[in-house]
Order: structure tokens, then sequence, then C-alpha cells
């Protein structure tokens, strides 16, 4: 997101200071310019809608970020891309503009209410040190709730987040099917899957239909913000192969409850989940996104799962330890405001 930060000047009338804002639209008329024109924004012509259209609308995010003095964003991977072609949507050469006064924080999550150790909607809590035997348990009673045949020994791999192509749900159910036929490679075809969530109708009805092709094997349900805690509990791995991730929670989420995430490296989850060396990852990078490499790097992180359990069980302890708090954000955001009332305004 972006946001104005407003500035205090004295008051000489009073005591109370003036609040004098940095972004504003009265502001952008300023010395006889006319500049409400730094707000239009003309739509290639391959965007817009019919004939006749001139592709010029009034662009509120042009203008906060021309008019603003800095510009904060919710990782440092995502203000890397608002930079190119493919992450900037028509603005990044706006945001190149600017780049000295941009900056990327990563989000933090809840790490109380999003605490396997104290979670009062998990069947048994758990730790770094115990959390074998505690997912075991999860994992059973979330089989049971959403219809999978319950076995504590298979890996169930999950999804939750809204239904559309951005988060690659296609990508997902495309795969599907070579997910659940047993090849003889004693990986796929070993696998339940856990598909939740709302959004377009179309992918609704794709996880539904899965669901009914595999029954006791692929589960589908809206999304639940309470079973949402017994996925990340009961699951083995996370999939989000986004196609952009300014952020994204999910896999911070799953990492507190030693689910292993299985994300595209963009935005924010290149930045909050490690991939290597080994010995350090806390989860698996798919890129560049596609069929072919979801594919490749779900197979890798299954025969992990199956063959490498006690790497497997590292990058697990590893997630879990992490510190996904806010506090260290904090500071970056403390730090980031300071610097933006001691500059001067970029606009006067």
């Amino acid at each position: 997101g972006i946001y104005p930060l407003n500035k205090l000047e004295d008051n000489p009338n009073g005591t109370l200071p003036i609040i004098v804002p940095n972004v504003g639209v009265w502001h952008l008329a300023l010395d006889g310019t006319g500049a409400y024109e730094h707000l239009i924004y003309q739509y290639p012509p391959e965007l817009r809608s019919y004939d006749g259209d001139d592709g010029n609308v009034w662009n509120l995010t042009k203008g906060a970020i021309l008019t603003c003095d800095r510009i904060l964003t919710v990782s440092a991977g995502y203000a890397a891309e608002m930079k190119t072609p493919e992450g900037g949507f028509s603005l990044d050469a706006l945001v190149r503009s600017k780049e000295f006064f941009l900056t990327g924080i990563l989000n933090g999550i809840d790490v109380a209410a999003w605490n396997p150790r104290t979670d009062s909607l998990l069947e048994v809590n758990y730790n770094e040190t115990n959390f074998m035997e505690g997912k075991r348990a999860c994992k059973l009673s979330l089989q049971a709730k959403v219809g999978l045949e319950q076995n504590a020994d298979i890996a169930l791999v999950a999804f939750v987040g809204r239904l559309t192509m951005q988060k690659g749900i296609d990508i997902i159910c495309e795969a599907l099917d070579w997910m659940m036929i047993d090849t003889g490679n004693k990986v796929t075809g070993h696998v339940q899957v856990l598909l939740m969530g709302n959004g377009d109708e179309c992918h609704v009805q794709t996880i539904n239909n899965k669901a009914k092709q595999w029954p006791g094997r692929v589960a589908a349900c809206p999304f639940d913000p309470q079973m949402e805690h017994t996925l990340y509990a009961g699951s083995d791995l996370m999939l989000m192969p986004s196609r952009y991730e300014p952020c994204g929670l999910p896999q911070m989420c799953a990492q507190r409850y030693g689910s292993v995430p299985i994300v595209t490296l963009c935005g924010g989850l290149k930045d909050s989940v490690i991939v290597e060396p080994i010995e350090e990852a806390t989860g698996f990078g798919i890129l560049p996104l596609n069929s072919n490499k979801y594919k490749e790097v779900c197979y890798a992180a299954l025969d992990t799962f199956y063959n490498q359990p006690e790497v497997f069980q590292g990058m697990q302890r590893r997630g879990m330890e992490t510190d996904f708090s806010w506090c260290p954000r904090i500071d970056e955001y403390e730090k980031n405001i300071d610097w933006t009332l001691n500059d001067p305004p970029y606009v006067r």
C-alpha cells in the first residue's frame, strides 16, 4: 500500500500545530499549473474498452507516487518488482524515478494468534521439540474434518487463499491428476491435497470437481478462518505458486506450524522463505513459474518428505523458529517515518 505522511508545523496563532499534508488533491494545482494532469494516466490501446476510448483516466496511485515523500511497500522483493515492466503495472518508470524514496518492509503476523504452542483450535499443541507427534495428531483430526482418508504417514499438501489466477490455483489444479496417479516412483500417487478458499466461480467448480474425482484423496472447502489453523497444523506442505505476491501471509503462518511452503520466488515469498542452501532452507522455490517447473519442485518436496525425513524435519524446525513477529518491522517503519519527517517535502 501507499500511505501519505503528514507533517506538523508550528501554529503562530495557537498551541496546536498545523497539519500540512504532503499528498492532497488540492496540492496538485499549485503554482497555477493545473497540475491535476499529474493524476491522468493513459491506458495503452490494447487495454482500452471500446471504440473511441482514449484511455485517459484519473489514476490516484500515480498521483500518490508522484507527490509522496516516501514509498513504503510490503516487502523488499516487491519493491524491486515495482520498478520492472512486469511488476510495475505501467507505472514502473515513475517508480524508478523515485526509487531513492522507495523501501520494502516485510509484513509480520500476529505470533500470539498463530502459535501452535497455545492455539486452542488445534487437536493438540506442540513446539519445535515435539512437533512430529503433535502434527501427526493434528493431521488425523484435519483428515477427519474434511473427508480425507485418515493416514498420518501420507504427505498432506494444502492450499489456502483466494481462488484466482494470481494465486496460481489453475496451475495447482492442472497438476492434480499427475500428483494423484501412482507411476511406481513411490512419490506421486502417495499424496493427499486439501484446497481451501473462496474466489472465481470457475475455480470453485474446478476444485469441487477434483474432490469428486479423487474422493478421500482430494478435499475442497470454502475458506474458514478457524479451519485455517487446523490446516496449517495438519499439513506437511503448503502450496503458494503465486504469479505475483507483494507479501503473502500464509507462507509465514505455515512455517510457524511446521508446514513447509512451496512458493514462487517472487515478492514477499522469496523474502520470507529460505530455499538454499539446503542446510538453512525452510521451503522450496519455483522459478520460473510454469506447469513443468511446478511439478518438478513439488516432486522434489515430496521426495524429501518420504526419502530424506531428517532434511525435511530440519526445514520444519527452522521454519517454526523463524521470527515473523511485527517487532523488527516496527523499527523499520519508525526509521522511515523519522527520515520522512526530517526531510523537506517532496512537493511544496
